[in-house]
Parts: C-alpha cells; sequence; structure tokens
C-alpha cells in the first residue's frame, strides 16, 4: 500500500500500475524465536537457502510446503501474508488467502492488474 501510494504521489497513475506477487517466500534466520517470531523481529546476518533452488534468502514454494507440512502457521494482517516459524527459521511466504487479498486490493485501487513473478517456482502439486 504504501508504495504504490509512493508511486502515485511521484506521478505514476493508478490505473498503469501492475502489484507483483512471488512464489517465492523469504526465508531468514531469527535472533531468538522464543520471544521475538513476529515481523520485524531481529534476525541474522546469515544467509538461509532451501535444499532444491538452493535461492539465498529465499524458499520456492515446493521448498515451503516439503519443509514446513508440519510448521505453526501465523498471518500478518498488516502485510496480509502468511509466515512460518520453526526453530529458528522464519518463512514469509503468499497463499491463496493472501493473494486473494491483494487481488481485492488491486481491483479496490483502480491498478492495472496483478502479475505473479517466479511462476517455475510455484506448488504444481497443491501441497
Amino acid at each position: 500500500n504504501y508504495t504504490v501510494h509512493i508511486w502515485n504521489h511521484e506521478g505514476c497513475p493508478l490505473e498503469k500500475m501492475v502489484l507483483g506477487v512471488s512464489a517465492l517466500g523469504n526465508f531468514v534466520k531469527l535472533v531468538s524465536p522464543q520471544t521475538h517470531f513476529e515481523p520485524g523481529a531481529p534476525i541474522t546476518n546469515d544467509v538461509l537457502r532451501g535444499d532444491i533452488y538452493l535461492i539465498d534468502g529465499a524458499m520456492a514454494f515446493p521448498e515451503i510446503c516439503r519443509r514446513y507440512a508440519t510448521g505453526r502457521k501465523y498471518y500478518d494482517n498488516i502485510q496480509k501474508n502468511p509466515y512460518m516459524v520453526q526453530n529458528y527459521e522464519w518463512i514469509g511466504y503468499e497463499d491463496t488467502v493472501s493473494l486473494g487479498e491483494k487481488i481485492t486490493y488491486v481491483r479496490y485501487m483502480g491498478l492495472a492488474g496483478i502479475m505473479f513473478n517466479n511462476i517455475d517456482e510455484d506448488d504444481f502439486n497443491g501441497s
């Protein structure tokens, strides 16, 4: 929301903006997951990566689904995104609910549309 308003304030018409979402999840290591694991919690400088795609600081959906099948899921109501925490690992990603929220936002704001980046890293098995 902030970025859309900044771009609009700087002269980009809303009807020419396309909101991008990704099939990658942000993957970081928490400093103290027992007490601070919500978005904005302190993180380490460690570079984490999944074990299939080996993307620095990110995981593709197949990796997320496999690794966090039993993980505890939370929802960030400000950014409208789910995230999971397991031990010291934090992963923020998109799901059908967050994508629905973003589609509603795009329509409400009158943006040109929505774009899905990294489609090749989606969860094709629906897990």
